[in-house]
């Protein structure tokens, strides 16, 4: 392995990795939907144990130990208070499309937004029905409501 190389590319999103088997994992994670931590006291289940650490203050916790001292709005991570303060008070949307000027807050969703948009692409497919979405949670709650009978509910 040389330090700074990259040779091995996610093909779903163009996420780069030195070693093979970091790839495989992350594809596991992120675009397989496989979620090996699970929450003791819900079981819920995660991608990552940074994750669950982060559910476990939020949710059962109630710790959210970041607020906004405009609108007093708490953050479970300082980095979600920093992008909540400059799009609602600031009103900034760095993340412009190249193809078609919309802005976004997040990264992330631009990305999704050229991958859904520009592309045509729906790479999230449920292997039960073949619906196909841009994102994979949106994917996860299709499965719960369509396919296990459960309503969901999202805030």
């Amino acid at each position: 392995m040389v330090i700074g190389i990259k040779p091995h590319k996610c093909d779903l999103c163009g996420k780069s990795f030195s070693e093979k088997s970091n790839l495989e994992t992350h594809k596991a994670l992120a675009h397989e939907g496989k979620r090996p931590f699970v929450c003791d006291t819900c079981g819920s289940a995660f991608s990552g144990v940074k994750v669950l650490r982060r559910h476990r203050m939020t949710v059962h916790e109630g710790i959210k130990p970041h607020t906004c001292d405009l609108c007093w709005k708490s953050f479970a991570d300082k980095s979600h208070l920093v992008t909540h303060r400059s799009s609602v008070h600031e009103g900034k949307r760095p993340y412009v499309c190249d193809t078609c000027g919309s802005a976004f807050t997040v990264l992330e969703a631009l990305r999704r937004h050229k991958i859904a948009v520009h592309q045509g692409k729906r790479p999230y497919v449920c292997d039960t029905c073949g619906s196909a979405f841009t994102v994979l949670e949106a994917l996860r709650r299709h499965k719960i409501a369509v396919h296990q009978g459960k309503f969901v509910v999202s805030f």
